[in-house]
Order: structure tokens, then C-alpha cells, then sequence
């Protein structure tokens, strides 16, 4: 594990030749041979498959996600673990980022169930891990990428409730709130009021 870690950490995710160590081979490795309890094998999978989302392969890294959330997989991860919020948080990411990558004009069923479980991620994400301080970033992140989504699906009342929720995790002078007004006047400019945009 330790070696797969300093190689990620080293940003070498793929050998410069083949029989090179590199951290997703090591990784892999370290998979294989790990025993489901242990407790590194998560965070094995959920650096799998951040590595995998940066490098563009996104359904690879869906996938590295999704056996860390699945219920009925080899592992048995406690939803209160950080490695499953985690991957819950970056599965909804890469799902949208896959979306991103199909054209807008493709309005395939595909298309439409990887919006939806991204959706879905992301909304569970919030409701699991909003109120707990250890996840506020994440949680402004899950809000933040819910409300793109609304606006780009122009779904205004789903987008001024993801900005809501923003709005709720921080102080007057956050960071947050900052990027709450932003996505609230967005918003308001896909409606057509402009002055209430001005103002947000």
C-alpha cells in the first residue's frame, strides 16, 4: 500500500515504461492481495479511482467508487467511514464530469441515468454529511455541483434549493455564502431577472 501511496503522491499514476512500478499497478496489486477487513483496502480503491478521474478515465474511476459504496460487494465499508463518503462524493463528481463529456445534444437514456445517480449521489452525500464539520467542504462541493446541474438542466427551483443549502452551511462572511450568491445570481439570470440578479 505504502509504496503505491508514495508513487501517487510522486504524481507517477503510470509507469514511463512497461514493467515500471507506478502507483494504479501497485494499487492493484495491493487489491488483489488484501483481505476485505483490511482497513487500507478502501482507501486503496478510493486513490484508484481519484487517480483514474484525473487521468480521463472516468468510468474506470466510477467503477473503483462503486465497490467502495456497494452494499453487496467484498467490503463491507461503514457509511459513516470517511473513505465512503468520500468515494460518495466523488462518484457523484465523475458521473457528472461523464455527462459533461457526452454532447448536449445526445439526449440518450445513458445519457439521463448517469445525470440521475450523480444526482443521487450528491444529494445523499448532503443528506449523510452536511452537518458534519468534517465534510463542510465536501458538502459545499455536493451542493455547488447539484446546482450546476439544475441550471444546466434549467430546473430553477431545484437550483435556488441546492443554493439554499449552501447558504445554510456557512457563516456571514464565508466562503461559502460567497459562492452562493454567485450561483444564485446565475440562477436568477436564467430566469430573466436581471435586478434581483444584480443584488444577489
Amino acid at each position: 500500500f505504502w509504496q503505491g501511496e508514495s508513487l501517487r503522491l510522486a504524481r507517477c499514476y503510470r509507469g514511463p515504461r512497461r514493467g515500471d512500478p507506478d502507483a494504479l499497478s501497485v494499487f492493484a496489486e495491493f487489491i488483489v492481495r488484501a483481505k476485505p477487513a483490511d482497513p487500507l483496502l478502501a482507501r486503496a480503491l478510493l486513490s484508484r479511482g481519484r487517480m483514474f478521474a484525473e487521468l480521463g478515465m472516468r468510468e474506470d474511476a466510477i467503477e473503483e467508487f462503486g465497490r467502495i459504496l456497494s452494499p453487496t460487494g467484498a467490503l463491507s465499508i461503514d457509511p459513516r467511514a470517511s473513505e465512503f463518503a468520500d468515494a460518495l462524493l466523488e462518484r457523484g463528481r465523475t458521473l457528472l464530469e461523464l455527462v459533461s463529456s457526452i454532447p448536449a445534444t445526445d439526449a440518450s437514456a445513458r445519457r439521463r441515468r448517469l445525470a440521475a445517480q450523480g444526482g443521487h449521489d450528491l444529494r445523499e452525500y448532503l443528506d449523510r454529511y452536511a452537518d458534519r464539520y468534517d465534510h463542510r467542504a465536501g458538502a459545499v462541493e455536493a451542493g455547488y455541483l447539484l446546482a450546476r446541474q439544475a441550471i444546466g438542466d434549467r430546473e430553477w427551483a431545484k437550483a435556488m434549493e441546492a443554493v439554499a443549502r449552501i447558504e445554510g452551511l456557512g457563516g456571514a462572511d464565508s466562503e461559502f455564502l460567497r459562492q452562493a450568491r454567485f450561483l444564485k445570481g446565475d440562477v436568477l439570470l436564467g430566469q430573466g431577472e436581471w435586478e434581483e440578479a444584480v443584488e444577489a
